[in-house]
């Protein structure tokens, strides 16, 4: 949490993933994300609101969008994004949307 809490970004360079528990964490922490469109994470991260996607297996691309972070983007633009996102992916939200597909019957 020590990690989460002292970060700009977090930047995760998958080369293959499905989806990562890394993301609703970061979100969580208000951290927004740079990583790699591979699998489900471009459904998660938002390019350009929750956090920054680059093409897998590309260490240039993946060095100029950490550069482009750090000079371009102020962190209270991400905050309201991310923290729209931490809503969405909490373990209450889904607890409530097992409840509610539960009650259905």
């Amino acid at each position: 949490p020590v990690f989460f809490a002292a970060a700009d970004a977090v930047v995760l360079p998958y080369l293959t993933a499905t989806q990562s528990g890394i993301v609703p964490m970061a979100y969580a922490y208000g951290v927004p994300v740079i990583t790699t469109s591979v699998g489900g994470l471009p459904e998660v991260v938002e390019e350009g609101r929750t956090g920054l996607l680059v093409p897998p297996g590309d260490a240039g691309a993946l060095a100029q969008t950490i550069v482009r972070f750090c000079r371009d983007f102020e962190g209270s633009a991400w905050s309201e994004a991310v923290q729209q996102k931490r809503r969405l992916l909490s373990w209450d939200r889904v607890a409530q949307a097992v409840e509610e597909l539960a009650q259905e019957d």
